[in-house]
């Protein structure tokens, strides 16, 4: 796992959820996501901040990607709330059930991420740079 982000956002957040642009057909368990939030300063949050499983094995917190819905843009992991705010996070999608490298690949590129700023009542929607 990356020790610094690949996605940033304009203001803190503590709320996160994934969404797909382009459906892909696979199943529950297939791939999984792993990610590491960080603070304002640069700080990576606790696995204890992080409502979602940690895994020594994948060296952070993960959800297993939901299939999505043929033809629609939906959400693939049940959103993930913080208990600390955070600035930025690093996401990777890699196989799990399904050894489908490419497919992570691809799955990555279309990756909507979304967080919520409760405080300023804003919801933001950003891709991963690569």
């Amino acid at each position: 796992m990356q020790n610094r982000p690949n996605v940033i956002f304009p203001s803190e957040f503590k709320e996160f959820s994934l969404a797909l642009a382009t459906p892909f057909e696979y199943q529950y368990r297939d791939f999984v996501a792993t990610f590491a939030f960080f603070d304002s300063e640069g700080k990576q949050l606790e696995p204890e901040e992080v409502s979602a499983s940690w895994s020594p094995k994948l060296g952070g917190s993960f959800r297993y990607l939901k299939a999505g819905e043929t033809g629609a843009q939906s959400e693939v992991i049940k959103p993930i709330t913080l208990n600390a705010p955070a600035r930025s996070v690093f996401v990777e999608v890699s196989p799990w059930r399904k050894k489908d490298k490419d497919l992570a690949r691809s799955i990555q590129e279309s990756l909507l991420i979304a967080v919520k700023d409760d405080e300023l009542g804003l919801t933001w929607t950003r891709r991963i740079k690569n």
